[in-house]
């Protein structure tokens, strides 16, 4: 009974200190995909439609892939400069892995930055590194591929050397945020939005 007590007392005591750091940790994640962005707005909207949405229907490889959250981004003259979105996939080797992607207005995707990760070692933890991260980094493609030689187009993205499922679980997530927010954003691709 006391060690039930003291669990949740220190539950208590570091519940607000862990929401506060992963709320600082997806606002550096967003201000690190969209530099041109200076505030971000929950689209409360496209995030409602992203919760039922049936991404499987957009493609069959976007199986296991959730948009948890859509942010409008503005310069600092507060115009809509694009979105920046949040994509959870279960398609990870090790379990799911979170990445924030930049979206501009143009169909140019920004950069990407994990928010959650924890794949192996030496092999998929290499999806967090700027080799692997800015190979997405201002590319106006319709959809990324992965590639296992060399990426000698502006679609294609690098596997990490032993971490093909890692890197398909990644293309698959921003393939999947940018086809949502093409079909739903009007201000993008004259989705309804409804």
């Amino acid at each position: 009974m006391v060690a039930g007590l003291a669990l949740g007392y220190v539950y208590e005591v570091t519940k607000e200190p862990i929401a506060k750091m992963q709320i600082e940790t997806v606002n550096r994640a967003y201000h690190s995909v969209f530099t041109d962005a200076v505030t971000f707005t929950v689209d409360e909207e496209l995030t409602k439609v992203a919760a039922e949405y049936d991404m499987v229907g957009l493609d069959p490889s976007f199986n296991g892939i959730i948009i948890d959250e859509v942010d409008k981004a503005f310069d600092d003259s507060n115009n809509l400069v694009g979105y920046v979105f949040k994509v959870t996939t279960n398609q990870g080797y090790n379990g799911t892995i979170s990445l924030a992607v930049g979206y501009s207005l143009d169909g140019t995707v920004k950069g990407i930055e994990m928010v959650s990760i924890s794949e192996t070692a030496g092999l998929g933890m290499n999806a967090d590194t700027p080799k692997f991260k800015d190979q997405f980094s201002n590319k106006t493609v319709e959809r990324f591929e992965t590639t296992k030689t060399d990426a000698t187009e502006e679609h294609q993205i690098e596997a990490i050397s032993g971490a093909t499922i890692t890197t398909d679980a990644v293309v698959h997530a921003v393939n999947a945020g940018v086809a949502f927010i093409n079909a739903n954003s009007t201000e993008i691709g004259g989705g309804t939005n409804e």
